[in-house]
């Protein structure tokens, strides 16, 4: 039995450099900030960037001048005001402004030595004296970026530095907490890239006892080619060590530093692994979040960037990267269900040079929309948001037009209270993500994640997670991925269950107790294809599916190299397009009535039942041309009307009129979304 998601504001959080604020007047233009903003938020993330912040900080008793790359984010002007020289005590000014009218006031910098201002990246004193810490990469050259896990030459850790130093700054400046960003949450670079230094592989092998094989040399800095010789080695023979190493270690660092920061009674949140689900964020950067969560932060920021990689990728291709943020945010509710999700809404960055709200504003709208709506059960099994808010990035020069016009979005997305969600509930075991990598470093499977990000952009109604200890609570279609990953106790009790059809898609499980699946079809990939079963339900199945030509397979996949971009997907094993299209299908002829009658398969339906039997339907868009979608509810309608702004004039087929019968018609905007309330006879 499910209960109601109870109608909840959107927690409004800011991320924005120092451009935002202006030294020249006595409140540093706090309140003239706000008033355009329109509304008060919750917290302000002043992002500080250089660690030089941290690290050179000297108390407020002295006032000192800070360095340029403190000051802003590359850039040398926003468009309302140049950069200006900011000195310690001013800061302290804006966090004291910031407290007066009751917002929370976070740090935030990034994990570069070098000095980064205006595009040229120089030296600094860090980088001069300390280039110990700078990251080594797999070929044996030095990245910009600092490496928090690394020890000073005089074999003293950074980490113990960097806590101590953190200490001071939170006590002097007042802060009311650490916003973890780039390069300390994640490292700045993948862990099979590096980094492979003299120290990090010392550490290594004294926490795991690895030994190095005759010819691999134990001191190789200042040697690329036996950098490179030791890095290829320990990521083809040793990669799964390599991985719980760094896993350990990052533990570690956030120990010490939340440890620091709980004692001054100040809060952490962290931002995620470059965008990334549980499994790749363990996988590419050594980061668990469920291990980190454990040990007592205050929330993650999902850096949930899909309409930027649409608009400034070559990796987006033919595919929505808003499914592989959607897959994303389910899968961490999921994995650390106590842990807010305060999720990151990209607004502009003049450094990076994109801007969402000029040039991709039905993309966004549609984000807001969909990351709004997505949801997770709890062990009573209530409905919850997996979103408690929005981070807003950058917010330093955002017009009171473009603010009023996002928490319109924002509050809209918020608005429904939710009784039930039409689609299939995604079925979440801690036990089975813990076997997701031997398994994937085994037999070269898709990961759960790429998984149900297929799924998802094939319009498989999955928009809400459970874990698989409260199955008794829930009701309705259920999706286990992966189940040969589950112990068999979990597969009992999946077997056991009544409240709906039981959906399972990847590995095939001897251990599952039920024999004689309603439906079962698998992919045309062997050895270890994926296959499909559906109990209780008769749907489609397969219609056929075909061979995408031959897979060439790898003879030794440890040696493939490994995507150093993380908006490409990882190494795996070929599944054809015919064996995911059948399984969306199935899913969709499980979870709902509702269909895409006409607008093709660029129309997605996300359907919500609220109170007295209201349903709530975002119709998104994946074309880039405005699609005029017609959608079969399944029974007659009895009304419907527009709850977004477009279509402004949603004429149907009798004026106003958007339905006829059981069908109702609505114009989708290119990449965007349509929202519309039915109430069915």
């Amino acid at each position: 039995m499910t209960t109601t998601v109870k109608k909840k504001s959107c927690e409004k959080w800011m991320w924005l450099d120092l451009t935002g604020f202006d030294n020249r007047h006595s409140d540093f233009w706090v309140k003239e900030f706000l008033d355009e903003a329109g509304f008060i938020p919750d917290a302000i993330s002043i992002l500080l960037v250089s660690p030089r912040f941290v690290h050179e900080h000297i108390g407020l008793d002295h006032e000192k001048v800070l360095p340029p790359d403190c000051c802003s984010y590359i850039k040398p002007r926003i468009i309302k005001r140049e950069r200006q020289a900011w000195t310690n005590r001013q800061v302290k000014g804006v966090v004291d402004e910031l407290h007066r009218y009751g917002i929370k006031a976070y740090m935030s910098i990034f994990a570069t030595l070098f000095s980064i201002v205006d595009g040229p990246v120089k030296d600094t004193e860090w980088t001069e004296k300390h280039p110990e810490l700078l990251c080594t990469r797999k070929n044996g050259k030095k990245h910009s970026s600092l490496n928090a896990l690394k020890r000073f030459k005089d074999g003293s850790f950074y980490e113990d530095f960097y806590v101590a130093k953190l200490d001071a700054v939170m006590k002097d400046y007042g802060f009311d907490g650490l916003h973890a960003a780039d390069g300390y949450s994640p490292p700045s670079l993948p862990i099979f890239e590096g980094d492979f230094s003299d120290d990090m592989v010392e550490q290594f092998m004294r926490a795991t006892g690895v030994t190095l094989p005759t010819g691999i040399g134990l001191m190789c800095d200042g040697k690329p080619d036996a950098t490179a010789k030791r890095s290829a080695w320990l990521w083809e023979h040793r990669r799964a060590d390599w991985i719980e190493f760094y896993a350990a270690r990052t533990v570690q660092f956030w120990r010490k530093t939340i440890s620091v920061l709980k004692k001054r009674e100040k809060k952490i949140v962290l931002n995620n692994a470059w965008t990334r689900e549980p499994f790749e964020a363990l996988y590419r950067y050594g980061v668990d979040y469920k291990r980190i969560a454990d040990l007592g932060i205050d929330g993650f920021v999902p850096e949930t960037v899909s309409t930027y990689v649409q608009t400034h990728s070559d990796c987006a291709g033919s595919n929505n990267p808003l499914y592989d943020s959607l897959a994303t945010v389910l899968m961490m509710k999921a994995h650390t269900p106590d842990i807010p999700l305060t999720g990151l809404c990209g607004l502009r960055d003049w450094a990076e040079n994109w801007d969402n709200l000029e040039h991709a504003r039905p993309m966004l709208e549609r984000e807001i929309y969909s990351m709004s709506n997505l949801y997770f059960y709890d062990g009573k099994g209530a409905l919850q948001r997996s979103w408690d808010g929005s981070m807003f990035c950058l917010s330093e020069d955002v017009r009171s037009w473009e603010w009023q016009w996002l928490k319109e979005k924002w509050d809209l997305g918020f608005s429904f209270e939710v009784k039930r969600v039409h689609g299939a509930t995604l079925i979440w075991s801690s036990r089975a993500f813990a076997a997701q990598l031997s398994d994937y470093l085994a037999t070269w499977r898709w990961t759960a994640h790429r998984l149900l990000t297929a799924l998802m952009s094939r319009g498989a109604p999955i928009y809400a997670a459970a874990s698989v200890g409260n199955l008794a609570t829930i009701t309705g279609p259920i999706l286990i991925l992966n189940p040969h990953l589950y112990p068999e106790a979990e597969l009992k009790s999946i077997a056991a269950y009544k409240g709906g059809p039981i959906i399972l898609i990847g590995g095939e499980s001897a251990r599952f107790s039920k024999t004689d699946p309603d439906v079962r079809f698998e992919d045309v990939y062997p050895p270890n294809q994926l296959s499909c079963r559906v109990y209780g339900a008769k749907v489609k199945g397969d219609s056929g599916i075909w061979s995408d030509g031959e897979e060439p397979i790898h003879p030794n996949p440890m040696a493939v190299p490994d995507e150093l971009n993380w908006q490409k997907p990882l190494y795996s094993r070929k599944v054809s397009k015919g064996f995911l299209d059948a399984c969306a299908q199935a899913i969709s002829d499980c979870a709902s009535p509702i269909k895409v009658f006409k607008g093709g398969a660029d129309i997605k339906v996300l359907a919500l039942e609220g109170e007295q039997g209201v349903l709530r339907l975002l119709v998104g868009n994946d074309a880039y041309r405005s699609i005029s979608a017609e959608i079969d509810m399944g029974l007659p309608i009895a009304d419907a009307h527009v709850v977004t702004r477009f279509p402004l004039m949603p004429y149907g087929w009798e004026g106003p009129q958007i339905w006829k019968g059981s069908l109702f018609r609505l114009e989708i905007p290119p990449r965007g979304m349509s929202i519309v309330d039915i109430t069915l006879k």
